[in-house]
């Protein structure tokens, strides 16, 4: 019986991916929305590689239903979601489940409510730039979304308000090998209300900000991230909260210091390749790379991207043979 059961949804599920569709935006339709009220559960909804902007290109929503976005050539930096004039780009509120997938795409110019907005939803962005909004990057109400490999930058907020994540009543999003760079806001994240984000190999440097974590009747679980060269202060509370192999350096650790030097937890320079140009993978003796943590592995969600070059001890002899040449 289990067999057969087994073999049923396996049929089921071939059968979904083999009827699948995928629609190219231009070309079957004009406007992202127009494709995506069109496409049926588990089709792709292709972008060419450019900027939409305007009606349909904003404010997108997706109705419930599990499909994908995603760019045609993958990297986000050339495919572009311009929000400018509407309040979203990305709108999650139909009960999405993860199976509702945006990738390789950069999303921009949103000016209220959160460049991507969550509500009773989960969904997965993956592969993401939010940049340049003047909201919070992510807005998210009872929902628990999926943010892999993306990349949160330059985003501004005015007031008593986050600039990359605004989480309130029982919204659980988790965060992997995601990059927080440039924001400026009172907070950066900011949960209320039984609240549980839950961050894994990310790394947040160089933030504006009085708070980088401000809680409030929440918690949030932190796993093997940098928290580094930010203006304000970590701050971090509520009962439950996890801080475990973590580097927090040369930021006021606030309501974390309790966790500061156990767990593996440590507060080291992490040595950025190039924090200025925007570059956070690590030197090869970083104390956040993988061979120096045989307990924690890779910190942080760049990998090892520049080697400290050897220099040579001078001594009267080596500077003579110099000479000679």
């Amino acid at each position: 019986m289990a067999r057969a059961l087994l073999a049923a949804l396996i049929a089921v599920a071939t059968c979904t991916t083999a009827d699948a569709t995928t629609w190219r935006v231009p070309g079957d339709f004009d406007t992202i929305q127009e494709a995506v009220t069109a496409a049926a559960f588990h089709d792709t909804v292709l972008l060419n590689d450019q900027t939409f902007m305007g009606e349909g290109n904003r404010d997108i929503d997706f109705g419930g239903k599990p499909v994908i976005v995603r760019s045609e050539g993958g990297d986000p930096r050339s495919c572009v979601i311009d929000a400018s004039g509407g309040e979203h780009a990305l709108v999650f509120g139909s009960h999405e489940t993860i199976q509702t997938l945006v990738e390789g795409v950069t999303l921009t110019g949103a000016t209220a409510g959160g460049a991507v907005s969550f509500t009773n939803s989960q969904g997965t962005i993956r592969n993401c730039v939010i940049r340049g909004c003047v909201s919070c990057a992510v807005k998210c109400y009872q929902g628990s979304p999926q943010l892999v490999d993306c990349r949160f930058e330059d985003n501004t907020r005015s007031g008593l308000a986050a600039a990359v994540m605004d989480c309130a009543y029982d919204c659980s999003p988790t965060l992997d090998n995601c990059t927080v760079l440039g924001n400026e806001g009172e907070w950066l994240f900011h949960m209320t209300q039984t609240s549980n984000p839950a961050l894994t190999n990310c790394t947040i440097a160089a933030n504006t900000c009085n708070c980088v974590f401000s809680t409030y009747r929440s918690q949030a679980d932190l796993e093997r991230c940098i928290i580094a060269f930010n203006s304000g202060a970590t701050v971090l509370s509520g009962e439950g909260t996890t801080i475990e192999c973590c580097d927090i350096y040369e930021d006021d650790p606030g309501g974390v210091l309790d966790q500061m030097g156990c767990c593996g937890n440590f507060s080291l320079d992490p040595m950025f390749c190039d924090a200025a140009a925007g570059d956070l993978r690590i030197y090869d003796v970083s104390p956040c790379a993988a061979p120096g943590n045989p307990d924690c592995g890779l910190i942080g969600s760049s990998d090892v991207g520049c080697q400290m070059t050897p220099i040579e001890a001078l001594t009267w002899g080596v500077l003579k043979d110099l000479y000679r040449r």
